[in-house]
């Protein structure tokens, strides 16, 4: 019995030795984590709306689509006179991969300014290429409804990658979300 019982308390201690550091060391560093995506985030924003002096706290919702509830992120870009000059917004879609985070700014009349890539992990080489300026800039200018096309785009449609369809539907549908988010939440 002394057999057991000795080990089981060693490695019970040890346990709890462990956990004991782990969540020390998480709350050490959990400030600075967010800290550091907070300011990863205003980057990105500053990036898709330069001119802004500043950008609202994010106001946290939900669009429902057929089969699930979409959450959404969204924060008001504001000019030097204080008034509003645009919006961003955070959504996600599946990708082929996993989900795609996705940073849309959108002008006061809801056409996209520009599309920023938060976090993706398609298969490197063909997925990946949708992160290309090429790619994203062509939903500059672009309203509610974007398509995408395996042919020469029109109107409102995106051009998709060889290879990396399912890439650009996902992040495709992720700027949808932020203009059909526009629409109910601003």
């Amino acid at each position: 019995m002394k057999k057991i019982i000795k080990p089981t308390i060693a490695l019970v201690l040890i346990c709890l030795a462990c956990t004991a550091a782990l969540t020390l060391i998480n709350r050490l560093t959990d400030p600075r984590i967010n800290s550091i995506k907070a300011q990863q985030q205003e980057e990105a924003m500053r990036e898709l709306i330069p001119n802004a002096s500043n950008f609202s706290d994010a106001n946290e919702h939900e669009i429902q689509t057929d089969d699930r509830a979409i959450p959404i992120k969204f924060f008001s870009a504001y000019g030097e006179n204080s008034e509003i000059i645009g919006y961003v917004f955070i959504t996600s879609a599946a990708g082929y991969s996993g989900d795609i985070s996705v940073m849309t700014a959108a002008s006061i009349d809801a056409s996209v300014i520009g599309v920023n890539i938060l976090s993706i992990s398609e298969t490197p080489g063909l997925g990946m290429k949708v992160q290309e300026a090429n790619f994203l800039e062509q939903f500059v200018s672009k309203i509610k409804g974007i398509a995408v096309s395996k042919n020469a785009a029109k109107d409102n449609e995106i051009q998709v990658i060889t290879g990396a369809t399912i890439s650009a539907r996902a992040i495709t549908q992720a700027v949808n979300y932020a203009l059909i988010a526009f629409e109910e939440f601003v």
